[in-house]
């Protein structure tokens, strides 16, 4: 059986939900050696809840434990700098989908370091906060550009870049999935 936990709820629309599988999955595999391709994305009426698989959360915590350093962290608070300056200049539905691809690895571990600030040290927690008071409208006001005119589903299951239009239990069953908590 395949075990997940419950991570987070928001709202958020298919495209979002695309670009943020593909940003914690291959592009942090592209800058960590591995990413997470087995997460669960489970939207009723455009409220997603996101399920990340056991296994691979444990593979990110030994990775947490073993390479997050400051360095990495300072190198990515940069990079990611360099792609919020880029919102302005992107305008196709493609070309923000990529941006904000390109941004999910820094959000990613943005997000890890404000839940869990002992994983850094008191220079990366100022930057953090610093980026993050600068930057905190970025990943929205670039999903604020995407065409208006594009209808997304409202109920599904997303899962390894397919949508499944299924209710959740019934994918569960199927997939051999275990929630666990």
């Amino acid at each position: 059986m395949n075990q997940y936990y419950k991570a987070l709820t928001r709202e958020c629309s298919l495209f979002e939900i695309k670009a943020w599988y593909e940003g914690e999955s291959y592009e942090l595999e592209k800058i960590t050696g591995i990413g997470y391709f087995n997460h669960i994305f489970v939207s009723r009426n455009g409220l997603v809840t996101l399920y990340y698989n056991l296994e691979e959360a444990e593979k990110f915590d030994k990775w947490f434990e073993e390479s997050f350093n400051e360095e990495f962290f300072h190198n990515l608070c940069t990079e990611f700098s360099q792609l919020v300056e880029q919102i302005d200049k992107v305008n196709s539905d493609k070309e923000i989908y990529k941006l904000t691809v390109k941004m999910w690895s820094a959000l990613f571990f943005f997000d890890e370091l404000s839940k869990y600030p002992e994983l850094g040290n008191d220079s990366m927690v100022r930057r953090l906060i610093r980026i993050r008071a600068s930057t905190e409208s970025a990943s929205y006001i670039l999903a604020d550009k995407v065409s208006s005119d594009i209808n997304y589903p409202k109920d599904y299951v997303f899962y390894k870049g397919e949508i499944y239009y299924e209710d959740f239990e019934s994918f569960c069953r199927v997939k051999k999935v275990i929630i666990v908590n």
